[in-house]
Parts: C-alpha cells; sequence; structure tokens
C-alpha cells in the first residue's frame, strides 16, 4: 500500500487516446494495484494531424535520430509536451504514464521510497526499452538509481 499522505503531492497522468477503450480499460485494471488517484490525459491523435506541428523540424530530427518521425511519433512526442505542461502547471511531482504500462510487484515500495526521499532526485524515468550500461548513483530505501 503506497503512502497517500497529504505531505507527498503527486500527480499521475496516464497518456491514452480516447478512441482505444480497450487499452484505458487495461489502465484501470492495472492502475486498481496503487492506491494513488490518476487521471487520463487525452493523447494527440498523430493520425489525425493535417500538418506537422511548427516545432517540428523534420532536417533536424533525420540528423539526430537518423530518420523522420512517423505521425504517431509525432502525436506521442506532442502528448508528452502535453503532459509536461500539467507538470509545470501544477508545479508537483508528475507520473506520466503511456497506456501500455505494466506495474511491476514492487512499484509500490519504489514509488513510495522515490517520494519519501524526493530532494534526492529531479526527474526519474523508471524504465527503458533497452538494456543498457548504467552506473548507480543513490540506493534509496532498496531502490537503485542509475544513470
Amino acid at each position: 500500500q503506497v503512502m497517500t499522505d497529504s505531505v507527498f503531492s503527486l500527480q499521475i497522468l496516464v497518456i491514452s487516446l480516447r478512441r482505444s477503450p480497450d487499452r484505458r480499460a487495461k489502465v484501470e485494471q492495472e492502475l486498481q494495484k496503487i492506491s494513488w488517484p490518476w487521471s487520463f490525459l487525452d493523447a494527440v491523435d498523430g493520425a489525425a494531424l493535417k500538418t506537422p506541428p511548427k516545432e517540428y523540424k523534420p532536417f533536424k530530427v533525420k540528423y539526430l535520430q537518423g530518420y523522420e518521425l512517423t505521425a504517431n511519433e509525432i502525436g506521442c512526442y506532442l502528448s508528452h509536451k502535453q503532459a509536461w505542461k500539467h507538470c509545470v502547471e501544477k508545479n508537483i511531482s508528475t507520473l506520466i504514464f503511456e497506456d501500455d504500462f505494466v506495474l511491476g510487484s514492487d512499484f509500490g515500495k519504489a514509488l513510495e521510497a522515490l517520494l519519501k526521499n524526493s530532494q534526492s532526485w529531479s526527474f526519474v524515468r523508471l524504465q527503458g526499452l533497452y538494456e543498457v550500461p548504467y552506473q548507480e548513483v543513490s540506493l534509496i530505501d532498496g531502490i537503485h538509481l542509475t544513470l
């Protein structure tokens, strides 16, 4: 059970397309594992974009990544930008999920440890897509923070 004491301000946002009720149902089921309030953040539907946003620079992206983004990747980027704006507006710790996550069995414990020791970090990525070399920088209540 995660502590929900008022000392810990946290908003949990789940980026999800409004037109994806099956994925949203899985999110609701998954988030029953923790006792924190959360809300959906309607994702930007990249497939519905008529033109890329003004901040998207295809030549720069191709140079940095080796390819241009698809419409859906642009929508994902814009959705995360929208989530970041919510974080800044409320100026509180914000946990951002995409709607295909699965919580590990120790997720509640890890979240509680991070929030109790929030002075030890400013940004935490809970999981990457690829196994990469890392360096441990901190151990917080049994949770390893790495670079």
